[in-house]
């Protein structure tokens, strides 16, 4: 029988671009702690703009998400939510913005920055800024963002080759011991 870590390795090894955690992680920020009125506003403001994006209604979710900024200009999420739109219709200028304001505002830590950390660095890595992307990812990975992780190791060729040469050697072993080779 193998242990959680046995088959976190294993699976390491044969899948050597997915996340090689178990970590499923998707709760809020702000189970954490009490919001404030006006926490709680821009939280309900966030949550019509993201239904108003999801229908390809990107100046509504922009309206939005700027009137839950002006409520809570401190909630960091509200700049990541908006960063995103911005992301989506091309303007990552603004995005990029909004996303260094969701980072400072969150301390670099906890759910928002684990996403803005991921925004950024696909931002980078879209304007061929590579250096910066993979190490945006890599905060974001650090955070628990399994995609990001992903990305990381499909980013570093040395990873990837030393996993396949891994995997070569322990298929072989395998097939050698079922086929009787020495």
């Amino acid at each position: 029988m193998c242990s959680t870590n046995d088959k976190l390795v294993l699976n390491s090894i044969f899948n050597p671009l997915m996340p090689t955690t178990d970590d499923n992680d998707t709760a809020s920020d702000d189970i954490t702690r009490q919001l404030t009125a006006e926490e709680q506003l821009a939280k309900e403001l966030e949550t019509e703009a993201v239904n108003a994006a999801n229908g390809s209604q990107y100046d509504r979710s922009l309206e939005l998400l700027t009137r839950a900024i002006y409520t809570a200009p401190n909630r960091a999420s509200c700049y990541n939510n908006r960063a995103q739109v911005y992301r989506v219709i091309g303007n990552t200028e603004l995005a990029l913005q909004d996303l260094n304001e969701a980072i400072r505002l969150s301390s670099g830590t906890g759910l928002v920055a684990r996403q803005a950390y991921c925004q950024r660095g696909l931002i980078h890595l879209l304007h061929k800024r590579e250096a910066e992307g993979i190490e945006d990812m890599k905060l974001s990975a650090n955070l628990g963002n399994d995609f990001a992780k992903a990305l990381v190791v499909q980013l570093n060729p040395y990873a990837a080759l030393c996993n396949k040469m891994l995997r070569d050697m322990i298929n072989k072993c395998i097939i050698g011991g079922e086929t009787g080779d020495q």
